[in-house]
Order: structure tokens, then C-alpha cells, then sequence
């Protein structure tokens, strides 16, 4: 059995960060997987609230360093009511990419997924054009509300294979990709 590590619940863009707090939570993420999780994406290219989940932006800025420094793998996050795939990177520098196959081998950076395409349909605008780190975004799908209402699926095989799947409640599978760690 594989363990994906620690949950952190982070609510508020406005909450003042307890660096010693998360340092100390992150810091027990000694799994095979480290994963985190928060209400707010640390990157979005979601147009309503494009300032608050771009490089620069204070939950990133609070949080990026520490994610890196334990090497968290993979961020889940929600708030915007659609599914957006960000590329590894440092502060909006992209820094990995999938191979053709969706596999992103041994990011130095997290996957970080913004899931929220579960809650209440509204709706999203994206920001064009799509900044590079964006991989993948789903939402508006108006008038067939199917294609972008769903859910996330982690599988975690074994201590160096994990892949994710984005499923919209028509059921056909529209992103995944893998993480593989040599």
C-alpha cells in the first residue's frame, strides 16, 4: 500500500500563512507520494480571478517554496468550477512537459490540478490566449453541461507510478496523464 502523504486544508487567499506550521506538516511527507491539497489554486488561468492565481500571486508565492523544497508531487485544488492541468514549473516558469505519451518523468516541480468541476455549474472564462504552464482546461461546455461536469481519479500503482484521469459525468475520460519517478 502506497500513502499519498499529508492534507492540508487551506481556505482562505487571505489567511496569513504559518510557515512553521506547514513547513512542519510538509516536512512528515515522507511517502512515495506527496500530495496537497487546498481550497484556491496556486495557478489558474481562470479570467474572473486571473490576479489572484498567477506567478507573482501571494498563495503561491507563501506556498511554492515549500512544496519544492519537500518535493510534493502532486497539488489538488478547487474553487474554480472547471478542471484546469497545470505543467511542472517555478513561479509560471514551465520546467517540465508530458512525453507523447502524458508521462511526466521525475518533475523537479508538482502537477498542480485544479478540480473543481464537481461543485455547483457556473460559468467559467478562460484568460486567451493559454499561458504555457496551462496543459489542459475544461469548463463552459454550454448547452451540453455533460462534457464538463465530472470528477478526478488518482491511481497510484506502486512507489514509482502514479496517473490521474479527469472524467466528465458522461463518462469519457477527457485528460490523464502519469507521473513516473526513476
Amino acid at each position: 500500500m502506497y500513502k499519498l502523504g499529508l492534507v492540508v486544508a487551506v481556505q482562505s487567499l487571505t489567511c496569513p500563512v504559518n510557515e512553521a506550521f506547514a513547513s512542519a506538516v510538509l516536512v512528515l511527507l515522507v511517502h512515495s507520494w506527496a500530495r496537497f491539497s487546498c481550497h484556491r489554486p496556486f495557478l489558474s488561468s481562470d479570467a474572473d480571478e486571473y490576479a489572484a492565481h498567477t506567478p507573482g500571486a501571494p498563495l503561491l508565492t507563501a506556498f511554492e517554496p515549500l512544496l519544492l523544497q519537500y518535493g510534493v508531487d502532486l497539488t489538488l485544488t478547487g474553487h474554480q468550477h472547471a478542471y484546469e492541468r497545470v505543467h511542472p514549473n517555478k513561479n509560471g516558469t514551465q520546467i517540465e512537459y508530458p512525453d507523447s505519451a502524458g508521462v511526466y518523468h521525475n518533475p523537479s516541480a508538482p502537477v498542480h490540478l485544479l478540480v473543481g468541476a464537481a461543485g455547483a455549474m457556473q460559468e467559467e472564462h478562460w484568460v486567451k490566449p493559454s499561458p504555457a504552464w496551462s496543459a489542459v482546461r475544461i469548463a463552459d461546455a454550454f448547452p451540453n453541461l455533460l462534457e464538463s461536469y465530472g470528477f478526478g481519479t488518482v491511481s497510484i500503482a506502486n512507489a514509482t507510478h502514479l496517473s490521474f484521469t479527469f472524467t466528465p459525468v458522461e463518462g469519457n475520460t477527457t485528460d490523464s496523464f502519469s507521473i513516473i519517478k526513476d
